[in-house]
């Protein structure tokens, strides 16, 4: 009974941590697509120039901007200087968001060196899609909140399994006095 309770309890672990995992992803992609809705909205009437003090400003440790021209390039970001920046035609957020979709990407960044979750819009001026704004995190902010939630999972799961044991202990030897009673009584 015991191996029965925990199969069960590893699979329901297992179970419940791929729903978490994709509850987390989806929230992490909705939260950069609130940021970069944001970030839509406050650049469509500014002038080019003032676009990358804008990113600087508002970029955190947690969300990176990036401002492209539909051409690919980068005309601010707020880690990086946008010159020394290569082409992003390639990148597939980008080519979502050039046309008119909302695009998403789970890659390495080849101008931060590290892997990044991205979401990217297209942006309006003047009535024209002219610029694409793209929002990202970190992976290993997903990574590590994912941990976290594993963790908590995996307690969830050893205690349920001690529970489950002792419970199992306490049934074995409610059943088996009986048992040894009536096998002494026969002997």
């Amino acid at each position: 009974y015991l191996l029965l309770i925990a199969a069960t309890v590893a699979t329901s672990g297992l179970f419940t941590a791929g729903l978490v995992r994709r509850f987390t992803y989806r929230q992490s992609l909705e939260t950069l697509s609130e940021s970069a809705r944001l970030m839509q909205a406050l650049i469509t009437e500014r002038p080019a120039e003032d676009l990358d003090a804008l990113c600087k400003r508002l970029g955190t440790a947690a969300v990176r901007f990036t401002v492209i021209r539909a051409d690919g390039t980068v005309l601010a970001d707020s880690e990086s200087d946008p010159a020394g920046m290569e082409n992003h035609m390639d990148r597939p957020e980008f080519l979502a968001a050039r046309q008119g979709r909302t695009g998403t990407a789970d890659r390495w960044s080849a101008s931060l060196d590290r892997r990044m979750l991205y979401v990217a819009l297209p942006a309006f001026r003047r009535g024209e899609q002219t610029l694409v704004v793209r929002a990202a995190m970190p992976a290993k902010n997903l990574r590590s909140e994912l941990g976290r939630l594993y963790g908590r999972i995996a307690l969830a799961a050893a205690v349920l399994l001690a529970a489950a044991a002792v419970l199992a202990l306490l049934v074995e030897r409610r059943l088996s006095e009986p048992l040894a009673a009536l096998q002494q009584a026969a002997a």
